[in-house]
């Protein structure tokens, strides 16, 4: 999901994680994963248009840091 300093320029981080649970459930799943806000945001707008998920509950986590990286991750 994030990178490493050798993949910095070929790599874009994917900061905003769009998840999915049922109503009837408390666990969570990874929907769809984005670099930009706006991109999530334009998914979970159609998603929630479909009649076939209209039983699903969408949420936006945002990564705002990895504690596996050595330094700063820039922002986008």
């Amino acid at each position: 999901m994030f990178f490493t300093k050798e993949k910095e320029k070929e790599q874009r981080v994917n900061k905003y994680v769009v998840m999915a649970k049922y109503k009837s459930s408390n666990n969570f799943y990874i929907e769809e994963q984005f670099d930009k806000l706006s991109n999530a945001d334009t998914y979970v707008s159609l998603m929630q248009d479909k009649n076939d998920k209209a039983n699903l509950e969408y949420f936006l986590f945002e990564q705002s840091r990895d504690y596996n990286y050595d330094e700063p991750v820039k922002t986008i």
